[in-house]
């Protein structure tokens, strides 16, 4: 574009286009430098994913972090403390001395914990032979079952956030949604939950 400017103004100056002709050069050119731009909108959603057919790596170390919230605690402490009990065990893991790669699961009930795969990926960051993934799980699954989720992800497949509904495995995907120019967006939705970061005074 730089280029194809930079002619138009050679050419105005030396008299071979007139201001009005160089205008509409010009505007043709953002005109297509905003075709090939264009916005697009997309929303995380949850889209059934098979495991593959097996897994090549070999752990050394395999923890698995079950996580149960009681629903007497609100969300703040729910989330706090499985925060801080996963933080404590991975730390644990990482004072011994890492002979190979390590594999921790956490399985939690609720999806709010999905946050925690901030932690594992930084984790993973310090130290490359870490791997930690969340499986989420509803309720009313077994111990069984979620100790079966949990060997079935480490031998056939690793996302580092899985869900399982209805008995179908899920991974978060990205789906496109097109833009509603005559009704607002909606910034808060009823029974929503929201958290804050950063703001001003003693908003925190």
């Amino acid at each position: 574009m730089d280029q194809a400017l930079k002619q138009i103004y050679v050419a105005l100056s030396n008299g071979k286009l007139s201001p009005l002709e160089a205008l509409e050069r010009i505007k043709a050119i953002k005109l297509q430098q905003e075709k090939r731009a264009g916005v697009l909108f997309v929303t995380p959603v949850w889209q059934p994913c098979a495991l593959t057919a097996g897994n090549d790596v070999e752990y050394s170390e395999h923890h698995v972090i079950p996580v149960r919230t009681g629903d007497e605690m609100s969300v703040e402490q729910r989330y706090r403390e499985c925060a801080l009990a996963c933080f404590e065990q991975i730390q644990a893991i990482f004072k011994g001395k890492l002979l190979g790669k390590v594999l921790v699961q956490i399985v939690a009930e609720d999806p709010l914990l999905a946050g925690l795969t901030g932690l594992l990926k930084t984790a993973a960051l310090e130290n490359p032979q870490f791997f930690g993934q969340i499986i989420l799980v509803p309720p009313y699954v077994t111990e069984d079952e979620r100790a079966r989720h949990a060997e079935e992800e480490k031998a056939r497949g690793f996302n580092p956030l899985v869900r399982y509904e209805q008995g179908t495995r899920q991974i978060l995907g990205w789906q496109e949604i097109t833009e509603d120019e005559d009704k607002p967006p909606l910034a808060f939705r009823d029974d929503g939950v929201y958290i804050l970061t950063g703001g001003l005074g003693a908003l925190g």
